[in-house]
């Protein structure tokens, strides 16, 4: 086996093993979609619950604890998230 051929197998190991962590993720997200539907959450909005069940937050303070842009926050905070709580 030559070098272009093990660089070849590497290169396949590597794209076989992302493939699987994108199905992996992928199907995680649907399982996670369906057992959540009955609550009308999506799993975005699973981290803002688990913030703000302890403690009542700004939605700046929930930016920077979740390390996310105001703009994502505002729109997550904006799909009906406070009526959940």
């Amino acid at each position: 086996m030559d070098l272009d051929e093990k660089v070849d197998k590497s290169l396949m190991d590597e794209f076989l093993i992302s493939d699987l962590v994108k199905i992996i993720h992928k199907s995680y997200k649907h399982y996670l979609m369906h057992q959540l539907a009955y609550l009308d959450v999506t799993p975005g909005q699973i981290p803002f619950i688990l913030e703000l069940m302890h403690e009542p937050l700004y939605q700046s303070d929930l930016t920077s604890k979740l390390l996310l842009s105001r703009a994502v926050t505002a729109k997550t905070l904006k799909k009906n998230l406070m009526k959940k709580i």
